[in-house]
């Protein structure tokens, strides 16, 4: 229940506060306000969400796993805490600590905004090669594999349990 609150809290964020910004975007072909500031927030904003939604999918994913095949792992107060709220307030703040860092406080000479090109153009975080290769591979390929993989996975196991029982 508090993966579905989390990605509630984020979904929201996401279609009332950025969706906004990127309709805005859209329908003139310029950003909403257009200062530094404004462009640094929508980076923020736009790479946590997106990849807050894409984690908490996969940790939900791979929660329902635990919970249909490995259910004795939530038995306890300790084991409760040990696989569920830690591994979601870990996740939750290294996504938004790793986006804060890289977007405020790393800088390269190639980030100038322009606010005719969505989200006025990517910061560092994107544009250094290294630093564009962590944030694809940690936070979009990584959880659309966890996703996609334990799904099928799962959706196989719970079919080929029932017709075996029956």
């Amino acid at each position: 229940n508090h993966l579905i609150l989390c990605l509630f809290i984020v979904a929201t964020w996401t279609i009332s506060i950025e969706l906004l910004s990127t309709g805005k975007f859209f329908w003139t072909g310029s950003t909403l306000i257009q200062t530094n500031e404004f462009c640094f927030y929508w980076n923020i904003s736009f790479l946590s969400t997106s990849s807050l939604n894409r984690i908490l999918m996969a940790l939900m994913s791979i929660q329902r796993h635990v919970l249909v095949f490995h259910s004795q792992f939530y038995h306890t107060h300790r084991s409760r805490l040990l696989f569920h709220y830690i591994p979601l307030i870990f996740i939750i703040s290294s996504v938004l600590i790793y986006i804060f860092v890289t977007n405020i406080f790393v800088s390269c000479s190639a980030r100038r905004f322009d606010y005719s090109r969505f989200m006025c153009g990517y910061t560092c975080t994107i544009l250094m090669q290294q630093l564009g290769m962590v944030y694809n591979w940690v936070f979009v390929f990584v959880p659309y594999f966890l996703f996609d993989f334990l799904s099928k996975n799962d959706n196989y196991n719970v079919y080929n349990g029932i017709v075996h029982e029956k």
